[in-house]
């Protein structure tokens, strides 16, 4: 928020004000004795302006995508009685992989759970509502289950 428009302004500053401040000091002097016209800590100050940059930009997406998870989340819970709880998501984000390919058997794994999941919400949901109430209940629940099969899978 904030924080990372300061710092990321304070950078920004910081590489544009570094050119004035050097064309001020060398026009200033009238021997000038630094006459290649380089700028000495300009790369210094470029690099630390760009570190600076990603890693606000990371700490920005980080924070947009646990927003978005959570927003989605609750769509998915005005569809469904039984998507998962704020208690049940933090115990998952606390099972972290221990490396890439632990990372992703857990990613499909996880995937292929919610997609099965999402069929079985459009298929078995509403062939159970036909045979209960008819095709008027069929056609309520697949229109309530299209949302969740498409929240789901990206939760």
């Amino acid at each position: 928020g904030i924080r990372s428009l300061v710092k990321v302004g304070t950078g920004a500053a910081a590489l544009l004000l570094l050119p004035l401040h050097h064309f001020q000091q060398t026009s200033s002097s009238s021997s000038s004795s630094s006459s290649s016209g380089e700028i000495p800590s300009f790369a210094k100050t470029s690099r630390d302006f760009l570190k600076v940059l990603a890693m606000e930009t990371l700490h920005l997406s980080s924070q947009m995508a646990s927003g978005t998870q959570g927003l989605l989340e609750s769509a998915s819970s005005l569809f469904v009685d039984n998507s998962p709880t704020t208690s049940s998501s933090s115990s998952l984000m606390a099972n972290q992989p221990a490396d890439t390919r632990e990372g992703f058997a857990h990613a499909m794994h996880s995937v292929a759970r919610e997609f099965n999941h999402a069929a079985q919400t459009i298929i078995a949901i509403p062939l159970e509502e036909y045979e209960r109430v008819g095709a008027q209940g069929a056609v309520r629940s697949v229109i309530r289950a299209v949302p969740v099969a498409l929240l789901r899978p990206v939760i």
